[in-house]
């Protein structure tokens, strides 16, 4: 028997300074993962990795594609706010990779501590978390 879950539709994702300023300025508009939620998510939480380490804002995720390495490249290059060798290095010996496609981005105004939603630590890549409101 299988009983019903709260739903999981956001995920705390980690990401490097110089992506988290592109997402928020809207030149990067898809965020590339090796691994992603199996689980249905409409909303990401955007983690600031080091030395800023604070949640900066959240997005709307649109989709999640799931190609061959060059073949996604083809997709979302104009969208992924990255150079193809930093891609293809990224992706290193994966046949497949995901772009995670995002529409509206609010930027924080006051920076978010992880302590503030219950968090110790952050996550390597991504983890479901579950949000108020």
């Amino acid at each position: 028997m299988r009983t019903s879950a709260p739903a999981q539709d956001t995920i705390l994702i980690s990401i490097r300074p110089e992506y988290v300023r592109a997402i928020l300025n809207g030149t990067k508009t898809c965020e590339y993962r090796r691994i992603v939620p199996s689980k249905p998510v409409s909303r990401l939480l955007i983690y600031e990795t080091s030395p800023a380490k604070h949640i900066a804002g959240e997005a709307e995720i649109l989709d999640i594609l799931e190609f061959p390495v060059e073949e996604l490249w083809e997709f979302t290059e104009a969208q992924g706010g990255l150079s193809k060798a930093a891609y293809m290095q990224y992706f290193h010996g994966r046949k497949t990779g995901h772009a995670i496609l995002l529409g509206s981005v609010t930027a924080y105004a006051e920076p978010v501590s992880l302590e503030n939603i219950g968090l110790t630590r952050a996550p390597q890549s991504w983890m479901y978390i579950k949000v108020s409101g």
